[in-house]
């Protein structure tokens, strides 16, 4: 299991942070990058990822994935039905 919440972590931080990935250069690609990485963390760790208060430069504005989508949770990607 740990090695599991070490990959889903390290893929998280290189979606986010990856020099090889297009920038990110709009608040939107920005939140919906957010709202992936919150998925995928909650569904397999069941926390928010590790960096969601991390800051990121978004068309010249320091943003974080927490200042932006500051009300989501992981109950939010709770199964349905």
């Amino acid at each position: 299991m740990a090695a599991v919440v070490v990959i889903v972590i390290a893929l998280v931080m290189l979606t986010i942070f990856g020099g090889g990935i297009a920038p990110i250069t709009t608040l939107t690609e920005f939140t919906n990058q957010c709202k992936n990485t919150a998925a995928i963390s909650c569904q397999t760790t069941g926390l928010m990822p590790l960096n969601w208060n991390a800051q990121v430069n978004i068309g010249g504005s320091m943003k974080s994935c927490a200042s932006e989508l500051s009300e989501m949770s992981c109950d939010d990607f709770a199964p349905t039905g």
